[in-house]
């Protein structure tokens, strides 16, 4: 073994308590990358392969009633050069009965070959494949949001049918669809059978087209043309087409989950970061005690390049084994991660691998951050002449001035003592308070941000002034939808809307045949001077309801279609009828995304100017879910059918649910980053103990208590402790700010309120108070139990 070698076990021997706090550092930093690189890896490809794995339909019309819309039209579309597949389907809106006051909207879809899904497939989870005469198979996503289980009876009704009891005869999977649970809605499969049982007895409307090269392939324009070519065709040949629909080409939950992802990696390569900074911080104590043993090497003649590559080795020796540790434990981090992100978007984990290449760059990656940050101390060390090296005693006198200012702010002598030990080195001190500020800055960023979500919901719920939004599935006339309502017990007030779906055009294609568009959104029409209708305009201003043709998009609206920015031109198709409108307004409102218009532009897309298809009801108190369930019955009694009856408490959590993911990842991320600054903390005390350790002996020798010393020590963390409080408060202003407006713009789509919570500051405070009591009593235990002749003999 040479020198150098000999040089670096000796240097593991005489230091294993701060080389262990370097492979720590290490470690945690390759867990965090490893974490990460994983997570995005592992949930990018399974929304995909989830996603596309359902063989989704790039392109969908709704077929009039004719003979020829059967299995015949599906097979010879198919055949078509342009068409990979195609199949036949209908989609029921019915109602599931949860209890007696709660009705839950249930889309429920006739498919005639469960053995033979080729288009917007499902698999099936449990029990039966293909349900029989009463049976129904549910997606699982909204077994809780039905309050079901496999074998269980659910009540349904479907518009223009009876109640039916119905059993659950299986559970499938569905990656194409949102999760029930977030949209607090259920799924359910059916064969025609049991559509006509139910009282539904219609043919098959909707042809579902996999295109040759789809959306996997193909942009949205050039799949838009291709749907109007297929129209023309099925035109051509005598199947009217009432609608045309283009596929996103994506989960509906897809940007969801990218911000996710893109939240985690950029708060675990902040602890990366920091743990590098960790790194430097032990580097530093370390050569600051070997200042000497440097300065001999290099006066016998160690170059700088040599002195600076024997550490460099050390350290690559420390790094490799912990990333090499570190990366699996990631991946075990991350699969856990992803189990529960996976759970909550309603995907299905089959493949946990990642490329050799992504591991190499991990690996690669995890040994060169510390190293680099290494690099800084050891830099600083070896920039030193020689005659400084071996002059060097490890003492670190503070200023006159620095003195004076101890002296004012502080008149004890023991905490003038604590203030200068702990600002003795700085570098340290730095790098110590800007790990744990960082990491309480994000707990608090976390916890404001919940708050600023809870209170902008409730702001814009209670700026409505209803409590149940009651959407209908056709529209009735407006004053006896009114009167219903009112005349149901524990209804204060009720105020009929006009409503129509709409889809918005993408294309006009040649203009033969129907438009190409999204899909379809209600339109409400608020009446004039209505009592319920408070938007808060964020662009443009509200039209005079006698004015025709304009258009009022939320910014959660303008989330989904991105061209209905301000002063855009888009047209309205519904009933077959298309309406040219312009976008006058934008407004900000928890809520579904949905268009509102004028009651002059919607009375030109409707029959009929004085018929309602929602109702905005403000109830008593605390009865709103007993009135929703009276009004459903009272309305289906009239031959109405309610689609969806939805309370503000059910709508408040139903968008709470949509971001508690982001929520969860954010504080997930805190606490990683948080763990990073505390062993931080813990790093910097235990080496100040550890360097003045002759320190304490001469205190103890001068009659000084263990209490005494406890104390001093203590103050020392309890200095650190407020300056990283301080600090963390000062950067949680700008990062609650800012995440607030990434939530607000891509989640919410409304704008958040500035909140900071003090008890939040309080929890904070309370971990770093824990913190430092706990590292100061570990670190100080042992030095305190050494007798004092052991420790004033310490080198």
């Amino acid at each position: 073994m040479n020198t150098s070698w000999r040089k670096i076990r000796g240097d593991v021997r005489a230091n294993p308590v701060q080389l262990g706090l370097v492979v720590l550092a290490i470690l945690i930093g390759a867990v965090a990358l490893s974490t990460a690189f994983t997570s995005r890896t592992v949930m990018t490809r399974t929304m995909n392969q989830n996603y596309w794995g359902t063989s989704p339909a790039d392109v969908t019309f709704w077929l009039d009633a004719s003979p020829l819309a059967t299995d015949s039209i599906a097979r010879r579309v198919a055949a078509l050069p342009l068409v990979a597949d195609a199949e036949l389907r209908r989609t029921i809106r019915a109602r599931a009965k949860i209890n007696a006051t709660d009705w839950r909207p249930l889309r429920t879809y006739v498919i005639a070959e469960f053995a033979n899904l080729r288009v917007s497939t499902f698999r099936p989870v449990s029990g039966k494949t293909r349900p029989g005469l009463g049976e129904v198979l549910i997606e699982r996503s909204a077994l809780p949001v039905l309050n079901v289980k496999q074998g269980d009876s659910l009540t349904i009704r479907v518009p223009g049918g009876r109640l039916r009891n119905v059993l659950v005869a299986g559970i499938v999977h569905d990656a194409g669809l949102a999760p029930g649970w977030q949209d607090n809605a259920g799924y359910a499969y059916l064969t025609p059978e049991t559509a006509a049982w139910l009282g539904s007895d219609r043919p098959f409307d909707e042809l579902r087209v996999k295109l040759t090269n789809g959306a996997a392939t193909l942009d949205k324009v050039t799949i838009s043309q291709q749907a109007n070519q297929l129209s023309q065709w099925l035109t051509e040949h005598g199947q009217l087409v009432g609608r045309v629909e283009v596929s996103e080409g994506k989960h509906p939950h897809a940007d969801q989950m990218q911000a996710m992802v893109t939240l985690l990696t950029f708060f675990f390569v902040l602890a990366i970061l920091l743990s590098g900074t960790l790194v430097a911080n032990v580097l530093s104590a370390l050569l600051a005690k070997q200042t000497r043993q440097i300065g001999i090497m290099r006066a016998v003649g160690g170059s700088a390049r040599s002195v600076g590559l024997l550490y460099g080795r050390l350290l690559l020796g420390l790094a490799a084994p912990a990333v090499v540790l570190g990366l699996p434990l990631g991946t075990w981090v991350a699969n856990a991660f992803c189990t529960m992100a996976a759970d909550m978007l309603n995907l299905e984990l089959d493949n946990w691998s990642v490329s050799p290449m992504t591991l190499i760059a991990e690996l690669l990656i995890g040994i060169t951050i510390p190293l680099l940050f290494a690099a800084l101390p050891i830099r600083k060390a070896l920039r030193q002449s020689t005659r400084e090296a071996l002059s060097y005693t490890g003492a670190t006198v503070g200023t006159g001035g620095e003195r004076g200012w101890l002296t004012r702010l502080f008149r004890t002598p023991q905490l003038q003592l604590a203030v200068a030990n702990t600002f003795r080195r700085r570098g340290r001190l730095v790098l110590t308070v800007a790990a744990l500020s960082v990491g309480g800055a994000v707990l608090l960023t976390a916890l404001n941000l919940y708050r600023a979500i809870e209170r902008a919901m409730d702001a814009n719920l209670a700026n409505r002034g209803d409590t149940i939004d009651l959407r209908l599935l056709r529209p009735m006339p407006a004053d006896s939808l009114r009167r219903l309502a009112q005349s149901v017990p524990g209804v204060t007030y009720a105020e009929a809307w006009g409503s129509v779906l709409a889809s918005v055009e993408l294309t006009t294609g040649s203009g033969r045949g129907p438009a190409v568009g999204s899909v379809r959104y209600s339109v409400l029409a608020p009446p004039t001077n209505s009592r319920y209708w408070h938007p808060v305009v964020v662009g443009g201003t509200l039209p005079n309801p006698n004015q025709a043709g304009a258009l009022i998009v939320s910014r959660g609206m303008q989330g989904r279609l991105p061209g209905l920015q301000l002063g855009a031109s888009a047209t309205l198709l519904a009933g077959g009828k298309r309406l040219p409108v312009r976008v006058v307004t934008v407004i900000e409102e928890i809520a579904e995304p949905a268009l509102y218009a004028t009651p002059a532009t919607l009375s030109q897309l409707t029959i009929d100017a004085n018929l309602a298809g929602a109702l905005r009801i403000e109830t008593e108190l605390g009865r709103q879910n007993d009135v929703a369930g009276a009004i459903e019955e009272v309305l289906v009694s009239r031959g109405a059918f309610p689609l969806v009856a939805m309370t503000n408490a059910v709508l408040r959590q139903s968008m709470l649910d949509h971001i508690v993911i982001l929520l969860i990842c954010l504080t997930s991320a805190a606490i990683a980053v948080l763990l990073v600054g505390t062993l931080g903390m813990g790093t910097s005390l235990s080496l100040n103990v550890i360097e003045r350790w002759r320190e304490i002996g001469v205190i103890r020798a001068m009659g000084g208590t263990n209490q005494s010393v406890f104390r001093l020590l203590l103050t020392e963390g309890f200095v650190m402790t407020t300056l990283s409080v301080g600090l963390a408060v000062l950067l949680s202003l700008p990062l609650t700010a800012g995440a607030g407006k990434v939530v607000g713009a891509h989640g919410l789509y409304v704008t958040l309120p500035f909140v900071f919570r003090l008890d939040a500051l309080a929890l904070w405070l309370g971990v770093a108070v824990t913190v430092t009591l706990l590292t100061v009593w570990l670190t100080t235990r042992r030095s305190l139990q050494v007798p004092v002749r052991e420790v004033l003999a310490y080198e």
